[in-house]
């Protein structure tokens, strides 16, 4: 079916408009329309006077890159708008979405959107596409994920179908990354939805979603489909950047005040997400009425009930309880922004009265304030003093609670400066003393992966990376053998770390990745070959029945055997695709990985003594880069075979 990608972006400097140009290309096929719908930043005038620069670039770089397929690559560059509860021009923040606005288009061939600039005339749409799909600029995908989500939106029958979006996993994680894969949001109706519709493989029409043409008309209207739509499996997107609690607070911020408006509008029956994020943006409010009321009257019942009440969801799955705490703690920074943003549409008419919260009130400050007041009230009357104290201490806490969820949480003992150097200079002699193809000893996949990890760390460029992994790749599509689960793991952990530095490679290197993903499915791993090897099963069958997972969770690690040497022994890579609880359990066999202290307490071979012993030198090279923190666990993790099955496996 014609399929038009929509790739919604608001660049606010030249550099993110050269950034997002790259990514824009790397996403081009030619089977496929990219529209590039940009958005000017904010500003307190219509125009602005770094405006016409921005716009120049992205005319140009569009027209550059569409040139080799004409029609292909469009950009529409929509005008500000006039908003008359922030008294300025917004952007990407005005009322009609860019959903909306290209469904006008595709429908009626005209909308009521103003456009500072385009490659092509808006009202040729019209018509000419059976399927769109929209996406922000905040996720990333590959080349054939809107092909493949498109025919899986024909094969399903829905208007639409929503894709699987993967947070962030930097090789450092924050607090809110981990929330994020058990679907923590601060509004625990959305998180409750969420994970009952993610259990039903359903979620709302949020992120990446693909619309159908039966769908375009009531989307030009401004309403998303009424039900939940389908999730599309092996249709992955990623985030592109971490979530942080002051990011988090500012797009809860932007969502309230748009749910505001949708209620406050005459007519029509309104958006039904709108009307959800309403009664989300209410719901702290009330709570946090009924503390200070409990507070008041001494009643200890009361206070327990609205702790517990709203939090009901996540009592029954205790792996959503450590969200619950982070929104008890941010309770009154959602109250005052929902205040915030209420009473923004609630003036938006006055042209004398307005009522705006400092921004320090929307952080950590707004909480300690609260917290002291609570507190106070509460030694009023000490009956109720107990349950609320817990409260007053977790928003007391809230200065060191911001920044907490937002560092990076480290997994291995930290190194020094001089160890460090001491283990990149072993890392960097061993990788010189790698064998240059293949032998009986030193697998192919190994290599693959060691080539990415010398890219990692800046001994190769993307580009020779991609070029090594291809001429190892050859012989194994012509005769592909037995592969162990260690070695299928360093295939699709290569197949995405190229996956997403492909924009930093030739074109005819594209699709490398597929045909690394290709022959991992096509190798089946040994029967009897641990943890690793039952995840790839399940990944290669698509089974993911309530026996198949629960079988995967019951798996016990082999009791360590103290190992002759430093590598590990049978699985010998396998810890570095497998979460830092499973390599502490199977102790001391995993030390190395875990702890890279060992190496530079334990005697090593001098590099170079016994090349013959190739697969020891490649294995050696690639413990010293895990050791060095290159993120292997979580480029498996990332790729569109493992995704679906990866949170299971991090919960082990």
């Amino acid at each position: 079916m014609p399929l038009l990608h929509v790739l919604c972006a608001a660049p606010a400097s030249p550099a993110e408009a050269r950034s997002l140009l790259r990514r824009a290309r790397m996403m081009l096929t030619p089977e496929e329309t990219l529209l590039l719908f940009c958005d000017l930043p904010a500003s307190d005038a219509a125009k602005a006077p770094e405006d016409d620069a921005l716009i120049r670039l992205l005319q140009s770089g569009v027209m550059s890159a569409g040139r080799p397929r004409p029609g292909r690559f469009l950009l529409l560059v929509r005008r500000r708008s006039w908003d008359d509860a922030r008294r300025a021009y917004l952007g990407a923040q005005q009322a009609v979405s860019p959903a909306q606005v290209a469904a006008q288009l595709l429908t009626l061939g005209r909308t009521d959107a103003a456009f500072e600039a385009a490659t092509f005339s808006p009202s040729s749409l019209k018509g000419l596409y059976d399927a769109m799909l929209l996406m922000s600029d905040s996720l990333c995908c590959t080349p054939d994920t809107p092909g493949r989500m498109a025919a899986a939106l024909e094969k399903s029958g829905f208007p639409c179908l929503c894709g699987r979006v993967l947070p962030f996993h930097p090789p450092q994680e924050t607090a809110l990354s981990r929330l994020a894969r058990v679907r923590f949001s601060l509004s625990p109706v959305a998180e409750a939805l969420s994970d009952r519709m993610a259990r039903h493989n359903l979620a709302f029409p949020d992120g990446a979603v693909m619309f159908s043409r039966e769908a375009f008309p009531s989307l030009a209207q401004g309403r998303l489909p009424q039900e939940p739509c389908p999730l599309a499996g092996e249709c992955l997107f990623v985030r592109r950047r971490p979530d942080t609690a002051a990011s988090l607070l500012s797009a809860l911020r932007i969502r309230q005040a748009r749910a505001f408006g949708s209620l406050s509008r005459r007519g029509g029956p309104g958006d039904p997400g709108a009307r959800l994020d309403a009664f989300a943006a209410l719901l702290p409010l009330a709570q946090l009425s009924l503390l200070l009321l409990a507070a008041l009257l001494g009643s200890a019942p009361l206070a327990i009930a609205v702790i517990l009440l709203p939090e009901g969801y996540a009592l029954f799955h205790p792996r959503l309880l450590p969200g619950a705490l982070v929104r008890l703690a941010l309770l009154p920074a959602r109250v005052l922004s929902a205040f915030d943003a209420g009473m923004a549409q609630l003036l938006a008419r006055s042209p004398r009265l307005r009522v705006e919260l400092p921004s320090g009130a929307l952080g950590a400050s707004g909480c300690v304030f609260a917290g002291a007041a609570l507190l106070g009230l509460a030694f009023r009357t000490i009956y109720a003093l107990a349950p609320l104290l817990l409260v007053c201490l977790l928003w007391l806490s809230a200065p060191l609670l911001f920044p907490a969820l937002s560092s990076p949480l480290r997994e291995r003992i930290p190194l020094d400066e001089p160890e460090r150097a001491q283990l990149a200079s072993l890392a960097e002699a061993s990788f010189y003393t790698l064998p240059d193809a293949p032998d009986e000893s030193a697998a192919a996949p190994r290599l693959m992966l060691a080539a990415c990890a010398g890219c990692m760390l800046r001994l190769l460029e993307p580009d020779e990376a991609a070029r090594r992994v291809s001429a190892l790749l050859a012989p194994l599509e012509a005769s592909p053998g037995a592969l162990c689960a260690s070695e299928i793991s360093c295939l699709l952990a290569s197949a995405q770390y190229l996956r997403e530095r492909m924009s930093d490679c030739d074109a005819a290197l594209r699709p490398l990745p597929a045909r690394l993903e290709a022959l991992a499915r096509a190798c089946p791993p040994p029967e009897d070959d641990g943890l690793l090897a039952g995840l790839l099963r399940l990944c290669q069958t698509g089974d993911s029945s309530a026996p198949a997972l629960d079988a995967l969770r019951a798996f016990q690690p082999p009791h360590a055997k103290q190992p002759d040497g430093l590598l590990p022994q049978t699985p010998s890579l396998d810890a570095l695709f497998l979460p830092f609880g499973y390599c502490v359990s199977s102790a001391p066999m995993l030390m190395p990985l875990t702890h890279p202290h060992a190496f530079l307490r334990a005697h090593f071979l001098e590099i170079g003594k016994d090349a013959a012993e190739s697969a020891a030198a490649v294995d050696r090279f690639l413990v010293l880069a895990a050791a060095l923190g290159l993120p292997f666990g979580p480029l498996l993790l990332r790729s569109p075979v493992v995704a679906p099955y990866a949170p299971v496996l991090m919960q082990l």
